[in-house]
């Protein structure tokens, strides 16, 4: 297990209102589950 880091592009392809977003991420190899702020997620 360790932690890494990676650049991601967030896009809804269902809402052509929503700009894309870029973000850098702490990645921890061993978890299962993402995690996003509900004001990116939504």
């Amino acid at each position: 297990m360790g932690i890494t880091y990676a650049d991601l592009r967030l896009a809804n392809e269902a809402r052509d209102d929503l700009e894309e977003i870029n973000a850098s991420a702490i990645v921890d190899k061993g978890e299962l589950h993402l995690c996003l702020p509900e004001h990116i997620a939504m």
